[in-house]
């Protein structure tokens, strides 16, 4: 992070940190579960916490019956009517992982899992800042304002530990350490969803060799979160979880395909436009498309732009190749924030820096309003201009 915001005083960084968020913490807590305890008002934590009170009562086994989480969410709400179970659909291991917050103190398990994925992100910014203090609370002061970070530290999904794998990958793949770098993009199993990026990573690599590595590094760990959650949840782990996503990515589980900020979300307002009922292979078909050009547009780069950029830009486009994108799943975009704003404060790009800003701080509010296709096509568009951007900075230079 060069010059312009080294400018900016310790001291003064950290008293806007610090302001920053305080906001926040008054404003999530006005927001969580536990300040109303209402059917009517419930987030993603009431989910977590589903998760975690099946491992606890040792009942893993029933983890991916909807019935089953339908009851306990009743229990942890007090066994008030809630009109739908808000599913648990992460591996078992992530449950377990909850289970060890204290359930039975749903206050406590809250701010505890705040401050877990605060951690997490504060690290990260601190290591892809290059360790400058003063450089992570800058940037820890913007994230401040960034929808997907609220929603993230609100709902309690485990958004920080993934960006803590995804940035240790990214430290590991530029220290030529790409077996390592295999095994923290494996760990992104615990939001599988993620997985995604294994693919994506591929065209950071330099050669074989060290694709060899990269792969045997995913393979191994990856192998061993199976074989783990199946000794958890037992040999039905794979049909019974993928079964189980398949049937509730719908409205009455607590996933709407119209609030996901991805292709499939664009697919189905379309369709509602047209009056045609949503397909689902139609969505699938153009998801695949984007991915295997965005794939290629990546492959492209790989002698015209700095490793930096191109994993800024892969995080950037990551959530919108997903088949499940929630406001919390925009999270990875404070690695592009991180890697790309400096950049262009530095080259005084102001166009640029203004509109990496808009688009990872204030679009994403456009969602209240029900416009996630169009944060999704706005994403996308922008990726290939911030890539044809970079390209010819690099060339110039």
């Amino acid at each position: 992070m060069g010059p312009t915001l080294k400018r900016v005083s310790s001291l003064n960084a950290f008293l806007a940190f610090i302001v920053s968020w305080t906001a926040v913490f008054y404003t999530i807590r006005g927001l969580s579960d536990f300040s109303k305890m209402s059917p009517a008002h419930t987030t993603d934590f009431l989910a977590q916490m589903t998760g975690a009170s099946i491992v606890r009562e040792g009942d893993i086994k029933n983890l991916y019956n909807y019935q089953v989480q339908f009851e306990y969410q009743q229990r942890l709400m007090g066994n008030k009517n809630i009109p739908n179970a808000l599913t648990f659909r992460t591996p078992p291991t992530t449950a377990y992982i909850l289970s060890l917050l204290p359930v039975e103190n749903y206050v406590l398990a809250f701010w505890l899992a705040v401050g877990v994925n605060l951690l997490c992100v504060m690290v990260s910014i601190w290591l892809l800042t290059e360790r400058s203090f003063n450089k992570t609370f800058v940037i820890g002061t913007i994230a401040a304002f960034l929808v997907p970070l609220l929603m993230t530290l609100i709902g309690g999904q485990p958004l920080g530990p993934i960006l803590i794998f995804l940035t240790l990958a990214f430290i590991n793949i530029k220290n030529n350490r790409p077996f390592m770098a295999g095994v923290w993009i494996a760990l992104l199993f615990i939001k599988p969803n993620f997985l995604l990026a294994t693919f994506l990573i591929l065209p950071l690599l330099n050669d074989k060799k060290q694709l060899k590595k990269y792969l045997m590094g995913f393979a191994a760990a990856l192998s061993l979160l199976i074989g783990l959650n199946m000794l958890l949840y037992g040999k039905g782990f794979l049909p019974d979880y993928i079964k189980f996503i398949s049937s509730t990515e719908e409205e009455h589980s607590g996933t709407s395909i119209a609030n996901n900020t991805n292709i499939s979300g664009v697919i189905y307002t379309i369709s509602s436009w047209l009056n045609k009922p949503y397909n689902n292979f139609i969505a699938l078909a153009f998801t695949l498309i984007t991915n295997v050009l965005t794939f290629l547009m990546i492959w492209n780069m790989r002698n015209k732009m700095s490793l930096e950029k191109r994993f800024a830009l892969i995080c950037l486009i990551l959530p919108v190749l997903n088949l499940h994108t929630m406001y919390s799943d925009l999270l990875p975009h404070l690695i592009s924030l991180t890697l790309l704003l400096p950049l262009f404060f530095d080259e005084k790009r102001w166009l640029a820096a203004i509109w990496l800003l808009l688009l990872t701080a204030e679009l994403p509010y456009y969602s209240v309003a029900n416009l996630e296709w169009v944060i999704t096509l706005a994403i996308i568009v922008s990726t290939w201009w911030l890539t044809r951007t970079l390209i010819s900075e690099d060339r110039n230079g």
